[in-house]
């Protein structure tokens, strides 16, 4: 009897950086606070790292303002209600208003509709179901993508369905009916049951993975940007960028342990694996930051030279300049903010959605007609035009009132005024 030898190729699946990455996007999300205390527990469970001012080298060693003083000037973030309504209102299709801001403003925390059709109609018993189904439909259209699903399945459908991706079609079969097997990782059970490579499975997954889960956990009701992360300044028309905390004086300190001692040797080889993990991916936040920031300024460079209003921008455009996912680029912007001329502004504040032009000229007119028929003496001003016109059901804001008053040649509330008996 032979004993015969044979060598056969066998597909194993491994979790490659699947830990590192999820680390990096957690790190890419935390505000310059959430990193603060994030960094905290992990000097204190790591003894090979150490924290210390005198190690950073970003913009706040430089800086002797009174951060405290400038908070004063803090410009608040919208709320996701908020962005959802001004998308409501110009969108120039056929949709149930009233029904729309309501269903806005039911969206939890994470922008996910927690309610069904039957509890909604409650509320409002003029609507069918279609009525209802077909206005959560164009809700969720809006950005940013993914809002208004009932859970993490139908949010992640709602970003793929949006996405021109060679492994989209994929992905949403996987997500559509396969979504219990991935959380698993059972990635070669999958490429065998759909006939695919393991491959393709496994970039379906990536693109999976770089979706956004929680697409309202961007948006804040209040303000909460105690500490810039960006410095901008413009000097002579010149623009200067940097950040306030390149590596939040964090660094790994192997000095206090010996090569000789042998019976931590594996023990500090895996907290050294981990303090690299975490420099690194604070570097990668900050090169991500610096990026988007340096995008932002370009698109929105009037505003920062000239002081003019802000022009209309997407997430999406500074994704495909920075060739990165948008969701990348929304877990970056999301509580965020810098310092420019004493005001902390949210990185929110840049991106400005653009009104169709039938909608533009409608509010041109009316802003027209309100000025017109103001009373003389005492002249609207640019904010109480934008009061009157949000009432109104025009979602605009005080800065394009401002453009659209100079493009008209008409002055402001102050040169218009008459004292004329």
């Amino acid at each position: 009897m032979k004993m015969k030898q044979e060598m056969r190729p066998t597909l194993k699946q491994k979790q490659v950086l699947t830990m590192k990455q999820q680390q990096d996007l957690k790190i890419l999300s935390f505000s310059s606070s959430e990193l603060q205390t994030y960094i905290e527990e992990q000097v204190e469970s790591n003894p090979l790292l150490e924290q210390d001012i005198q190690y950073e080298t970003g913009y706040i060693q430089k800086c002797e303002r009174n951060f405290e003083l400038m908070m004063n000037y803090v410009i608040q973030e919208q709320t996701l209600s908020e962005v959802l309504q001004e998308q409501i209102h110009q969108y120039n299709k056929p949709l149930f208003v009233d029904l729309a801001v309501f269903l806005a403003d039911l969206l939890d925390d994470n922008g996910y509709l927690p309610y069904s059709n039957k509890a909604i109609q409650r509320y409002f018993p003029q609507y069918s179901y279609d009525d209802i189904e077909e206005t959560i439909n164009i809700l969720q259209s809006f950005e940013p993508s993914g809002v208004g699903a009932r859970n993490l399945q139908e949010c992640l459908l709602i970003q793929l369905a949006n996405l021109a991706h060679p492994y989209a079609k994929l992905a949403i079969l996987l997500v559509n009916e396969y979504l219990s097997e991935l959380a698993q990782h059972k990635l070669t059970i999958l490429a065998k049951k759909l006939d695919v490579a393991i491959f393709d499975i496994q970039e379906a997954l990536k693109l999976i993975q770089s979706l956004h889960p929680k697409p309202g956990s961007m948006y804040a009701a209040t303000a909460v940007y105690l500490n810039p992360d960006v410095y901008v300044a413009c000097e002579d028309g010149e623009i200067t960028i940097e950040l306030f905390r390149n590596t939040y004086g964090l660094r790994m300190n192997m000095e206090d342990f010996p090569a000789h001692y042998e019976e931590m040797k594996d023990y500090l080889k895996q907290e050294k694996k981990k303090a690299e993990s975490l420099l690194n991916g604070i570097k990668k936040r900050s090169d991500t930051l610096l990026h988007l920031t340096k995008a932002i300024v370009a698109h929105q460079l009037p505003f920062f030279t000239e002081g003019k209003p802000l022009q209309p921008l997407t997430m999406k455009t500074i994704a495909d300049a920075l060739s990165m996912h948008e969701s990348t680029i929304s877990r970056c912007v999301a509580s965020k903010s810098m310092i420019f001329q004493n005001q902390t502004i949210p990185l929110k504040y840049f991106f400005v959605h653009s009104l169709s032009n039938d909608s533009v000229k409608e509010v041109q007119e009316r802003l027209k007609e309100l000025i017109r028929n103001e009373d003389h003496k005492k002249p609207y001003s640019d904010q109480k035009l934008c009061d009157i016109l949000l009432h109104e059901g025009y979602t605009i804001s005080r800065r394009t009132i401002a453009k659209y008053r100079d493009e008209f040649k008409i002055p402001s509330a102050a040169k218009r005024k008459s004292y004329e008996s």
